[in-house]
């Protein structure tokens, strides 16, 4: 796809409300079902080229529950940009930790080896440019 057909792809806009028409205040459903992602994180895609073609990226929700730890991994073509919404843990970048808690936020270019670490519920949001796929996701052995 050239760059002309994706700008000519992208002059819609798209709005996803918070809640779904009939819901009650506080009954928000999620934009979709959430799905469990390579490295054992808990996402909810909100934008992603599968749905919206010419898309150069995908924005997701993760969270990473109380006591839990991803997989340790490493993507081969994609970079990362997490912004913490909430909860208080920690993010390994190469063989750097750092504490994460709401505001801290992250760029992981392709090829660093990274996990997170929820010392409290971590959500947290996600960019991927190229959009996130499990097959450019390689688990860590060690």
């Amino acid at each position: 796809m050239t760059g002309r057909e994706v700008e000519t792809n992208l002059r819609q806009a798209f709005f996803i409300p918070s809640q779904r028409e009939g819901t009650a205040p506080g009954e928000s459903e999620a934009i979709t079902d959430s799905y469990v992602t390579k490295d054992a994180s808990d996402i909810v895609e909100i934008f992603h080229p599968d749905r919206i073609p010419g898309l150069p990226y995908s924005l997701a929700e993760a969270t990473v529950h109380a006591g839990n730890r991803t997989i340790p991994h490493v993507h081969t073509r994609s970079t990362e940009i997490y912004y913490f919404l909430s909860g208080r843990g920690t993010l390994a970048l190469g063989k750097e930790c750092h504490v994460v808690s709401p505001g801290a936020a992250a760029l992981i270019p392709p090829g660093t080896h990274h996990w997170v670490e929820a010392e409290e519920t971590l959500r947290f949001l996600c960019v991927c440019c190229p959009p996130y796929d499990h097959a450019q996701t390689l688990l860590d052995e060690n």
